[in-house]
């Protein structure tokens, strides 16, 4: 499958978690909205969302790219605190609704175009590990 992510955010910022800590920036000041876990599965998979279903226990990536797509340049003024950490990142746990924390999937490893976020006060990236 290939994502929509390159297409719809043209790699603004060359770190996908980094663009969902944007996201998750966005939602957390109102911006815009945290998307619903049964609205957005729908939308993304066609089906009700099963919450005993295997595909829990991974990245769901058609979900992960509908959150993707919510990033807005426009929007990025607007930002003026990042926070991107394991127990506060409700993104995480609608795009892998049972993530264990064991992994990097989920680990910011780039900060390149950061600079570009002129309103930034604070960052908060802690490891997800």
């Amino acid at each position: 499958m290939i994502s929509v992510y390159n297409s719809v955010i043209n790699m603004q910022y060359n770190d996908k978690n980094l663009n969902l800590a944007l996201v998750e920036a966005l939602c957390s000041t109102g911006v815009t909205h945290f998307p619903d876990l049964q609205k957005i599965f729908s939308e993304a998979m066609h089906e009700p969302y099963n919450d005993t279903a295997k595909y829990n226990y991974r990245p769901i990536e058609p979900i992960q790219d509908k959150i993707l797509s919510m990033l807005d340049e426009t929007q990025l003024d607007k930002i003026t605190n990042i926070s991107w950490t394991p127990d506060g990142a409700e993104l995480i746990r609608i795009i892998w609704p049972y993530w264990d924390g064991e992994d990097d999937y989920f680990e910011i490893k780039s900060l390149s175009g950061i600079e570009k976020l002129s309103k930034l006060r604070s960052l908060e990236i802690a490891s997800l590990r």
